[in-house]
């Protein structure tokens, strides 16, 4: 799950874009280079909080009863800390639009605990067993910046530098990218049926060491609805502290 994760905050930096090099590099202007650089910046990222807030309405029949209605997400959120070099991760969330929905997970290693509002106030344990199958060989850098550069020369609009901004204290370079359906299924995203796929994305990320500091992505999916998702990551490669629960929190029964 932490390799997975690590690939997952890949992803969003090559979505999202990236901030530019060091005090003493010269300013980058390329959205291109903004955001292959700031992939590799990511191949030595140690740890980070992530902060997750989503906006807008998407349509679901949660009853069965074959009539969609619009669910607000105001106030949808989620926090997670990672530590990548020790396995571990704490992550929580929060969905009031269903019926107060929270939820909590700690991994530790190869040991899970789970705790979702629905299901009472304890955390379930369980524990992956070992892979017994060959680590995969690490990609070749240069073979994925080369990937994500071909795959932006393919997009409808190519990316675009914006004036940089602030995020907190840290100078970072913007990048905006325009995303049609076309584009989306290019890459493989599945778009559910009626929805247009456009989604704009904003990205920002820190001049110093061109680690992503905030995203926002704007979706249309047609008539599933509409989401706004704002990602901002924080305490980059800062120590994090993340245990196991109390023995008194975690339910024991079968």
């Amino acid at each position: 799950m932490i390799r997975r994760l690590a690939a997952c905050l890949a992803v969003v930096a090559i979505v999202a874009g990236a901030c530019g090099g060091t005090s003493s590099a010269p300013a980058l202007t390329d959205p291109k280079d903004i955001l292959t650089q700031s992939v590799a910046s990511l191949s030595t990222l140690k740890s980070a909080h992530v902060h997750l807030d989503v906006a807008g309405t998407f349509n679901a029949d949660l009853q069965g009863t074959g009539t969609p209605t619009a669910i607000d997400l105001q106030g949808t959120s989620g926090d997670m800390d990672i530590d990548l070099p020790n396995k571990k991760i704490h992550a929580s969330f929060a969905v009031p639009a269903l019926l107060g929905l929270t939820g909590d997970l700690i991994q530790i290693g190869s040991d899970q605990y789970i705790k979702v509002s629905l299901s009472g106030p304890k955390y379930k344990k369980s524990t992956s067993a070992p892979s017994t199958t060959a680590s995969t060989p690490p990609t070749d850098p240069q073979a994925v910046i080369q990937q994500l550069k071909d795959g932006m020369s393919k997009l409808t609009t190519p990316p675009v530098k914006d004036a940089d901004e602030k995020v907190g204290d840290q100078d970072c370079y913007k990048v905006t990218l325009k995303l049609t359906s076309t584009d989306l299924s290019g890459a493989g995203a599945p778009l559910p049926s009626g929805s247009t796929g456009d989604a704009s994305i904003d990205v920002w990320v820190r001049k110093n060491d061109l680690r992503p500091a905030k995203l926002v992505a704007t979706i249309n999916a047609g008539t599933q609805g509409s989401l706004t998702v704002t990602l901002t990551i924080s305490n980059i490669d800062s120590a994090v502290t993340i245990d196991a629960p109390p023995a008194d929190q975690i339910d024991t029964t079968p």
